[in-house]
């Protein structure tokens, strides 16, 4: 009986147990296989799964192949003449598994039964700790999906699979391009624990949708929206009832983004680490594990894999952190959690943590309280500093002695939130203007750049995750602004060329990148354009104290920025001293049309001829001018709203009409 479906006995089965017993020494199986001689123009096959086994028992090491498939013929079997696989490497971890087979008579067990965390200390101290789970059931239920839920699946094509050479094709996809993002399930003991390697059925197709998104010239969107149903309906089953290989596909799930972050949608990544953390929490995942059992590295890997997601959801949207690590017992990810400790890969989700965690502090402070107070933004430099002089040698993109690395796509992809977490750090108060404590974001800006073209120029821009929307649109702050600086003005202008390049291009397969291309061009089209615009951070009060108020470049530019060489460094000073050749140069002007009233009112005027009397604009009453929020809305749309701090340095925009 699998899930209420009753599974008739075929006597083929006990006739091959009967040849097996009178043949000792010959090699007999009855395995379960996959029918792939109909396929869809998918790769789906069609009908359902059989159950298949070589008519005549053949000694394979000591019987010709012409002479098994003579005797086949002459029995009247079935002769495979389909083309022999190649490459294939796997096939044992994507075909043996009988909870593929919708007909296999072997129950799973039920893990969801007594097996919740609970916690009753803070009424009964730690005199009962499993009072909850010490009662024995007389009558455990066995969990069985009806037969509607059965042909609901079905109508879903949840127990199709691709046919045998894609499956391994979008197996290496996942394996190469994203595990190292999401190491929710164990690949080494797929790979080589051989024929008695066991799947679960959702998993795997979670690793299908994957692996199919990151072939993007193989698989169209039709196909991963089919293989999307798939999960999903599987998920909302119940079929799965192991609650760790349930969060594993929750986790993947989340590589699959149908809308952008303006919509609201029950299909959303945001939608499954929600629904994935409360399976996380019923299961005691927030806690650290008191044993070291065989899945002990797992429940970390997935813990942590849950809380650097929701760091950088919270990061992207501006909305609220989900997972408090104050909740949590969990010690700090390890490479002694992964299969291989001394892979690169452990290192780099390891460092991978901790940067998300401290960009999304940051972030976090900045929607709390913006600006940052001197305190908050001490604290975060200093972590910043801890964790870049932690950086692993191993994970640089250069040496010491300033030696560049070979391109690696899993390794730009680590420096990238290393590189947004200082942009943001040395953001621009308004986009109008560059300060030279700027300098650090700006240079910081220029790398992720070449990261990004770097990128391009390997065409891998596709198989970046969403939050790579988010980042070019951050790197993309920087440039905008040093168009007004005349020094900067070419370079900018060509970094801004590339990032709309790869925004459009990964706008083909993440519609929140096609968003932010949109928010980047309108910028720059305001930013290009005839009209010039004061700043408020050109207030007369500032202009007569930045000599002396402009905060020091601080230790961690000098070494976060220097584990990029001495040509960054080199860089980032010649950044620092345009943008001040700039503003001395712009203050000069502003400050010779300051005036005081009486009153200590300060009014800037902007240059105009003695006979226009209508072109004095006053900056203290820049708000009673112009509407805000609803120019703003007007030209860029309600869709703006990838983090809430960011519209502070756009909202001058009002000036330009829609």
């Amino acid at each position: 009986m699998h899930h209420g479906i009753e599974c008739r006995p075929r006597a083929r089965k006990r006739k091959a147990e009967e040849i097996q017993r009178a043949s000792p020494g010959r090699s007999t199986s009855l395995n379960i296989e996959l029918d792939f001689r109909q396929t869809r123009s998918d790769g789906t096959r069609r009908g359902r799964r059989t159950a298949k086994r070589a008519p005549q028992v053949v000694d394979a090491h000591t019987t010709p192949a012409s002479t098994a498939v003579t005797t086949a013929f002459e029995n009247g079997g079935d002769i495979d003449l389909a083309a022999p696989l190649l490459f294939v490497s796997y096939q044992d971890f994507l075909v043996n598994s009988p909870s593929t087979n919708v007909d296999t008579a072997e129950a799973p067990v039920d893990r969801f039964h007594n097996s919740s965390y609970l916690s009753r200390s803070a009424i009964l101290g730690n005199d009962f700790p499993d009072i909850d789970h010490s009662h024995v059931d007389k009558n455990i239920k066995q969990h069985r999906l009806s037969l509607t839920e059965m042909q609901v699946l079905e109508l879903y094509g949840a127990f199709d699979l691709p046919d045998m050479p894609l499956r391994q094709s979008l197996f290496e996809a996942f394996q190469e391009k994203c595990w190292t993002w999401m190491p929710v399930v164990d690949i080494l003991s797929h790979t080589q624990a051989g024929l008695s390697t066991k799947t679960s059925l959702l998993p795997l197709q979670a690793i299908m949708l994957v692996g199919a998104l990151m072939r993007p010239d193989v698989c169209d969107k039709a196909t991963c929206d089919t293989y999307y149903y798939r999960v999903k309906s599987l998920i909302h089953s119940g079929y799965e009832r192991n609650p760790m290989n349930l969060l594993a596909a929750m986790c993947l799930v989340q590589y699959y983004t149908p809308t952008a972050p303006k919509d609201v949608s029950v299909d959303t990544p945001r939608f499954w680490w929600s629904s994935a953390l409360g399976i996380a929490q019923q299961i005691g995942l927030h806690r650290q594990p008191t044993r070291r059992g065989h899945d002990y590295g797992l429940r970390r890997r997935v813990w942590w894999t849950m809380y650097v997601r929701d760091s950088i959801m919270s990061s992207c949207h501006g909305r609220p952190r989900l997972l408090r690590l104050a909740d949590s017992t969990m010690d700090p990810p390890s490479i002694h959690d992964f299969p291989d400790p001394n892979s690169t890969r452990a290192r780099i989700f390891v460092s991978y943590v901790g940067i998300t965690e401290i960009m999304c502090d940051l972030c976090e402070l900045l929607v709390n309280s913006n600006p940052l107070t001197a305190e908050a933004r001490h604290g975060v430099e200093q972590r910043l500093l801890n964790y870049v002089r932690e950086f692993p040698e191993e994970l640089k993109l250069c040496t010491n002695a300033g030696l560049q690395h070979p391109y690696d796509f899993e390794l730009v992809q680590l420096h990238i939130p290393l590189l947004t977490t200082m942009i943001i750090l040395h953001r621009p108060q308004s986009v109008f203007s560059l300060k030279p404590s700027n300098a650090a974001g700006v240079t910081a800006a220029y790398l992720s750049f070449r990261i990004f073209q770097a990128i391009a120029l390997r065409e891998q821009t596709r198989f970046l995750g969403s939050a790579f929307s988010w980042y070019l649109l951050v790197a993309a702050i920087p440039h905008l602004s040093s168009l007004r600086i005349p020094a900067l003005r070419n370079e900018a202008n060509k970094a801004l060329d590339t990032i709309e390049s790869v925004l459009a291009t990964l706008g083909t397969v993440r519609p929140s990148a096609a968003t932010n291309l949109r928010n980047v061009k309108a910028i720059r089209e305001a930013l290009n354009g005839p009209e010039t615009v004061p700043s408020r951070n050109l207030h007369p009060t500032d202009i007569a104290t930045s000599a002396t108020h402009e905060p020091s470049q601080s230790q961690l530019t000098y070494e976060a920025l220097g584990i990029y060489g001495s040509q960054a460094l080199q860089n980032f000073d010649a950044i620092s001293n345009a943008i001040r050749h700039a503003r001395d140069t712009t203050d000069e002007g502003i400050a010779a049309d300051v005036t005081a009233d009486l009153d200590g009112m300060t009014n800037v005027h902007t240059p105009c001829r003695q006979h226009d009397v209508h072109c004095q604009r006053d900056v203290t009453s820049f708000d009673e001018v112009f509407d805000v929020q609803g120019t703003f809305d007007s030209r860029f749309g309600s869709h703006f709203q990838e983090s809430i701090w960011m519209r502070d340095w756009i909202d001058e925009l009002q000036h330009f009409p829609a």
